[in-house]
């Protein structure tokens, strides 16, 4: 056992002095703020919807929306206008506000995931206008004169204690974080995937030396498998201070990561561990050795692809979203989703 812990620290102290690790350690932190950094602004401030009011009680209802925090509306002159800037995806989605029926026409692409959440706040804005109407007409009906009903209503919406809903959860997270987290798998998914070609690429430069050093050590120590198991685990667990160097990068970053810390703690984990058995695989071989570089490419390719960040894999024509089993990233994402 002292053989065993004194090789791994020893190759712990070397690994961290070496420029490689060095080299390729920053290369994929400042890759994780370049990636961060492009992610779109998607805040609930950033998503723009249209408005196009036919009618006084449209135009007031414009002016309530107007005036809404969370959202940015936008009054467009006229119904075409309005589809084309949906259609171009200048805006999330737009509504039609007019006083014939219906009354509200929603208009929305696929794409639209926060347009539940918008229609909601739309009718409230609505039913605002439409509702001291219909209450002075209610109570008109039941015998109350049309001064008496507007005043009975007007002190009820002034004293009553109005209903309130709160949403706060959607599948276990919190609504306002949807809209942000929505491109994050992505963003993990490019990681993930750097991540291994960047450790298989490190794994080949410069380490010939290294290697026949260890095969060396591990044919004459008496401890071929210690030997072996020892710069395994060096190489784990370097390759895990990287990535939970990227993760506080990222948390610094992001204000609301997708998935929970104990989730990406175990996906980096694992990730860790995977790379450094990759790697080890690819240096013991030589004929990994000279076919590994001109599979990274078309490897990343189809990491990210068929991650299932951008497009449902079993949709991709021809069977290749079968493809999706190659796919480390798709695996990284399942498991982070499943946590």
């Amino acid at each position: 056992m002292r053989y065993f812990f004194t090789l791994l620290r020893l190759r712990i102290k070397a690994g961290a002095a070496s420029r490689t690790f060095l080299l390729t350690a920053v290369c994929f932190l400042a890759l994780s703020a370049v990636l961060s950094a492009a992610l779109p602004d998607s805040s609930r401030m950033s998503l723009e919807v249209g408005l196009v009011a036919e009618g006084e009680r449209a135009e007031r209802v414009t002016a309530r929306l107007m005036q809404n925090e969370d959202y940015r509306f936008i009054r467009y002159p006229g119904q075409e206008a309005a589809e084309q800037a949906v259609l171009a995806g200048k805006l999330h989605c737009g509504y039609l506000l007019g006083a014939e029926e219906p009354p509200i026409i929603a208009l929305s692409t696929r794409s639209a995931y926060m347009r539940p959440l918008i229609d909601e706040i739309v009718f409230a804005a609505w039913f605002e206008e439409e509702m001291p109407v219909l209450a002075a007409e209610r109570l008109t009906q039941n015998g109350f004169s049309d001064a008496q009903a507007h005043a009975d209503f007007e002190r009820l919406r002034e004293e009553a204690e109005p209903m309130t809903v709160v949403l706060r959860q959607s599948g276990g997270r919190a609504l306002d974080t949807l809209a942000e987290s929505s491109v994050q798998p992505l963003l993990y998914a490019a990681l993930v995937s750097a991540f291994l070609a960047i450790s298989l690429a490190a794994g080949l430069l410069g380490e010939s030396g290294r290697d026949r050093a260890v095969r060396q050590l591990a044919s004459v120590s008496g401890h071929p498998l210690a030997t072996v198991f020892a710069g395994t685990l060096s190489q784990a667990l370097l390759n895990l201070l990287v990535l939970v160097a990227s993760d506080l990068l990222l948390g610094a970053l992001l204000d609301h990561p997708a998935y929970p810390l104990y989730a990406r703690l175990a996906m980096l984990a694992i990730l860790a561990v995977a790379s450094a058995l990759l790697t080890a695989v690819v240096s013991l071989s030589g004929r990994l050795r000279a076919v590994v570089p001109a599979l990274l490419p078309p490897f990343l390719l189809v990491s990210i692809l068929c991650s299932g960040a951008i497009v449902r894999p079993e949709l991709l024509p021809a069977g290749l979203g079968a493809l999706r089993f190659l796919s480390p990233a798709w695996y990284a994402l399942r498991l982070l989703s499943i946590l």
